[in-house]
């Protein structure tokens, strides 16, 4: 999270003199390729600084190639529909390589569904063998965007990266509104997020459904991702926005009312497709709305900062995920839930509810 502003203050100002991002969607995608698998396919003795060291160069990899990839699909039209239509795209994808994942233990050469070191390997190879031919078809033919003015280049040689980030919220209020309301969003999400897997399998005692329920709720995902576009651009992005938070909102409170008397298998399945339905929606749209403020602070002081402002909404995401899962945990932990038990008795199952909630 703390190289986030960077990246997107360096990407910009390589925009504005090169006309490109490409450079640095090249490196954090071989990069990436290799720190997933030293990260998921580990030698038999893993220290604690073998792991620090390949998380942080995974997360960092992904951070190279994340801001730079989002900040081109919103540069390379103007047109706010094409542009709702390549955040689609992008969830869309998105959610097709999270089906993929939980689709390999699946694979008739594996004994079990469940996920193990050998998944792992395999998802990771797979990954390599999928990301390198589309990277090279982005690479050579998608269009740069159109040329950036040298005068919009950012002229403070000496401010830094996050000063930047910081200029750039204090001069956008459309900004300001977007990230205050994502950053409430995220923090719920990830709350609920945290907890989900603890949920099923510690406290309703049926993890076994778990990968299937996921895999379920991701393939629902896909389909309502086709209709995302179709839907923003009939309702318009705020009113889509809203209607899907709401949504979102109800199924995590329909979760809460499940219980480990009874199979949860299809209360679990309906929650995920409307959990799947609104996420892909709100994906689309906060990507494309984002893409509105940027425009609207460069028409305000003429500065190329698409990066930075890219980078402040992955910032967020990174610190409201953590603080998320961290307060879901310790709200749960707090009330008397204990994830170790076997049974749990009624205060147990207020305290994963009520921080689930």
């Amino acid at each position: 999270g703390v190289i986030d502003p960077l990246i997107g203050y360096v990407s910009d100002r390589y925009r504005v003199r090169t006309g490109t991002r490409k450079p640095f969607v090249l490196f954090g995608c071989l990069g990436t390729i290799v720190c997933s698998y030293f990260l998921f396919v580990p030698p038999v003795e893993v220290t604690v600084a073998y792991f620090t060291f390949w998380m942080i160069a995974f997360y960092a990899a992904l951070t190279v190639v994340n801001i730079p990839l989002m900040a081109w699909g919103g540069e390379i039209t103007t047109d706010p529909k094409e542009r709702t239509a390549i955040f689609s795209v992008y969830s869309f994808m998105n959610k097709t390589g999270g089906a993929l994942f939980y689709l390999v233990p699946f694979l008739p050469i594996f004994a079990s569904r469940e996920i193990t070191p050998e998944t792992l390997k395999v998802a990771v190879l797979f990954g390599a063998l999928l990301i390198l031919p589309s990277l090279y078809a982005a690479l050579k033919y998608v269009p740069n965007g159109p040329p950036v003015a040298k005068e919009s280049l950012i002229k403070k040689t000496k401010s830094v990266a996050f000063k930047d980030l910081v200029s750039a919220f204090k001069c956008n209020k459309p900004f300001q509104i977007f990230l205050v309301a994502y950053t409430c969003f995220g923090l719920g999400i990830g709350m609920h997020g945290g907890l989900f897997f603890l949920f099923v399998d510690s406290y309703l005692g049926q993890g076994e459904i778990f990968a299937g329920v996921v895999l379920a709720g991701l393939g629902l995902g896909l389909v309502f991702t086709t209709l995302a576009y179709k839907l923003a651009i009939l309702w318009g992005k705020k009113r889509l926005w809203f209607i899907t938070t709401a949504l979102l909102m109800a199924s995590m409170l329909f979760i809460t009312l499940l219980s480990p008397e009874k199979d949860a298998t299809v209360g679990l399945l309906i929650a995920k497709a409307v959990f799947g339905l609104a996420g892909a929606c709100s994906l689309v749209v906060s990507m494309s709305m984002l893409s509105d403020t940027v425009d609207y602070g460069l028409l305000s002081d003429r500065t190329e900062r698409r990066g930075v402002y890219f980078s402040a909404l992955l910032f967020v995401l990174k610190i409201e995920g953590a603080l998320g899962l961290a307060l879901g945990l310790a709200i749960a932990g707090w009330l008397g839930f204990d994830a170790t038990a076997t049974t749990h008795d009624e205060t147990s199952g207020f305290a994963i509810r009520m921080a689930m909630s």
